[in-house]
């Protein structure tokens, strides 16, 4: 981790909440108050890049933000460019005796308030000291935007920031959206996420294949919007310029990135390498990345007798992870519909591989063929199957003109509908609506979505 930016912050939120220690005079130069509230999980979290860099551009643009977490960040490192935000984090994480004196105030304050949160939270499907964390956690941050005169909160996932957003507005009366994602979406009961669309101002997703199951399930006049993640073409520019050149491997490389778990279809990559292994080709495979099937991937690979072919190199921050893109000739994720229903949007490595100009080797799961097509700006194959994984590997290994091809079509992909700036727009001009009290309607229908109606 950063530890110099973990420290400065800890110095900052960490103590208790009051205006003069807690963001005190944090404005613009335009004298503006700080307005939008950032909620998340957890921040900041090497794997959710994407919300770093949205983060960072609305930054950049001017808005006045905030940021809240649930919990402290986990991840050991955290990318270099979290050092460029000026944005004041606060982790809601008190005490159990000053929850009591919270909740003993608001009930005194906002009776009604408290007894439609409570409401929300009998209707919440989990434990009960899930509902208990979130009460607490609602309390504290209800408590933390009025004294910041927070008036919208954006909620990263429909999970538990969503929830957590629907809470405080029942204390606040404040309003939120929310920008939903993959394991958020298909892994949260529909009822739930029709009852959090039903609040929210607005819902963003990443894709249109999760746009259109999150209309199939809304009955409310909540508008949800696609607004794809985007690719900073300008941010990995400057990346590149920092590198030294790459050294010739003496082997291709086949390059893999994400959380290790089953929904990215390791195991299957795992599988295909041992096919070629078998069949006498000569490459190595890195995958990039950590998670709880680590031990499970790692016994797979010493059963196939891969132990000096596939590797396993855990987390990686950017900076080193752009060197290691420079050296593959080809980048494969496999990703599956897990058994529980999880599955991914579009995987933003997809995006940074091809930028990279490799070619890449995926599935048609959920988004992806939004990104991907088959044939013409990269490869995609069934899930759970590895001898086909295999062949187009096999394939890509041989064919270098191939390689070359998909990667070219892939970088101008990039510039159509993936680049970061116009999807940007459009949650900017939705922010700017809310922020100014008009109501956004369903929108549009046009190539990027950004036109919706206002009122």
């Amino acid at each position: 981790m950063n530890l110099a930016w973990f420290e400065r912050n800890q110095q900052i939120v960490l103590q208790p909440v009051q205006p003069s220690t807690v963001l005190g005079a944090n404005i613009t130069a335009t004298g503006n108050p700080m307005t939008i509230c950032y909620l998340l999980k957890t921040f900041p979290k090497v794997s959710e890049t994407f919300v770093l860099q949205e983060i960072l551009a609305l930054q950049g643009d001017g808005y006045d933000l905030v940021i809240a977490s649930l919990q402290k960040p986990t991840d050991m490192r955290c990318h270099d460019e979290i050092k460029q935000l000026t944005a004041p984090v606060f982790y809601l994480q008190q005490g159990l005796w000053q929850s009591l004196k919270l909740l003993l105030e608001m009930v005194v304050e906002n009776p009604k308030g408290v007894f439609k949160s409570a409401q929300l939270l009998r209707a919440h499907d989990s434990k009960l000291s899930e509902r208990w964390r979130l009460l607490r956690q609602s309390l504290q941050l209800a408590r933390w935007v009025k004294r910041k005169n927070i008036t919208h909160i954006h909620a990263h996932f429909a999970n538990d920031p969503a929830s957590l957003a629907e809470l405080v507005q029942a204390l606040t009366g404040i309003g939120f959206s929310i920008s939903a994602h993959a394991k958020d979406i298909y892994l949260s009961p529909p009822a739930q996420l029709r009852r959090k669309i039903a609040a929210a101002r607005f819902v963003v997703t990443c894709t249109e294949y999760n746009c259109r199951y999150l209309c199939q399930i809304n009955i409310s006049p909540t508008p949800i919007i696609r607004v794809y993640h985007g690719f900073d073409r300008q941010r990995f520019q400057r990346l590149l310029a920092n590198l030294p050149d790459a050294d010739a491997l003496s082997e291709p490389l086949i390059l893999s990135v994400g959380r290790l778990r089953e929904k990215k279809g390791f195991d299957t990559l795992i599988a295909s390498c041992g096919i070629l292994k078998r069949s006498g080709y000569r490459f190595r495979c890195d995958i990039v990345g950590y998670g709880p099937e680590r031990e499970t991937l790692q016994k797979q690979i010493d059963a196939l007798g891969l132990g000096q072919t596939v590797w396993l190199r855990g987390s990686m921050v950017h900076e080193k992870l752009v060197h290691l893109y420079r050296h593959a000739s080809i980048f494969a994720l496999p990703c599956r519909v897990g058994a529980d229903g999880d599955r991914d949007g579009i995987p933003n490595v997809l995006m940074e591989a091809m930028a990279m100009n490799i070619p890449v080797v995926t599935t048609p799961v959920s988004g992806i063929p939004e990104l991907v097509e088959d044939g013409i700006n990269g490869m995609l194959v069934a899930p759970d199957q590895p001898r086909q994984l295999a062949d187009v590997l096999q394939c890509l290994l041989l064919n270098e003109r191939l390689r070359r091809q998909l990667a070219a079509a892939a970088k101008a992909r990039l510039h159509d509908e993936f680049s970061l700036l116009p999807n940007l727009a459009i949650l900017k001009n939705l922010f700017d609506l809310v922020l100014a009290g008009r109501v956004v309607t369903h929108p549009h229908r046009h190539p990027l979505q950004g036109a919706y109606h206002a009122r």
